[in-house]
């Protein structure tokens, strides 16, 4: 079952923790997954704009910097330790 850390995904030092995926892939939907939850769908309420990897203190992190369809920017820190690697 994936959970989500409580972090606010704001910066990377506050990159939120994905629980409990298998592998790298079920990391990545959970990524999707949960800017669904938190933005809508996406296509419809938020675009993706750029998916980058980035390294901060060791730990490899996803930044996804997405469109809202009111046309405001975010960028969400996904922090992948737990998944990263594993196929």
């Amino acid at each position: 079952m994936i959970t989500y850390s409580e972090h606010s995904g704001a910066s990377p030092e506050d990159a939120i923790i994905i629980y409990g995926a298998a592998h790298h892939s079920e990391g990545v939907r959970a990524e999707y997954d949960y800017l669904d939850m938190q933005f809508g769908r996406q296509g419809v309420d938020w675009s993706l704009v750029l998916q980058a990897l980035l390294h901060h203190e060791s730990r490899p992190i996803d930044r996804m910097s997405i469109m809202l369809a009111d046309g405001s920017a975010y960028d969400v820190y996904f922090d992948l330790s737990e998944f990263f690697g594993k196929f």
